[in-house]
């Protein structure tokens, strides 16, 4: 259960940007509640789609090289509209925002919601739970912003719900 992350990464390249490929880069790929909160809530508000960010029409971006996708995503690529990006909630990050945010990362886990048996709260069942969903939920998009930071320099992820 959760909800669609469509998302497409790209990188700046002489004042442009590209899309790069990502096993990501994908039309609900991931179905994260928690995930969707932190980028989409507690980073900022939903910005809409960059000013500079190709729209073939309100909901599809188009896709120059279908390489930059996975295999399994082209069936969402509809030509000669492009890649569907959901149909709310558009917004985007960069690479170094999402970052910075990680290590303060806050999940609104009430420490209230973490009794054990006897109504004491239990810390140590709460950050098990939150180590959980960090390392189920977040680890990968961290690593992954990460990973293309490191080869492109200036990276962001663009996305909407599907």
């Amino acid at each position: 259960m959760g909800i669609s992350l469509c998302t497409i990464f790209q990188k700046q390249e002489d004042g442009e940007w590209k899309d790069v490929f990502s096993e990501y880069n994908a039309h609900g790929s991931f179905k994260s509640y928690h995930l969707y909160a932190w980028i989409g809530s507690v980073l900022t508000e939903p910005r809409g789609f960059p000013k500079d960010f190709d729209i073939a029409d309100e909901t599809h971006h188009p896709i120059q090289d279908m390489n930059i996708l996975p295999k399994d995503q082209w069936v969402f690529v509809h030509p000669p509209r492009g890649l569907f990006m959901g149909g709310w909630g558009y917004s985007w990050l960069s690479a170094d925002e999402v970052i910075a945010a990680y290590p303060n990362l806050d999940l609104g886990l009430d420490r209230r919601d973490w009794r054990d048996h006897e109504g004491e709260n239990d810390e140590a069942k709460r950050q098990h739970a939150i180590d959980e969903i960090k390392k189920d939920e977040f680890e990968w998009f961290i690593n992954e912003l990460t990973r293309l930071k490191a080869l492109y320099g200036a990276v962001r992820v663009v996305y909407g719900l599907g």
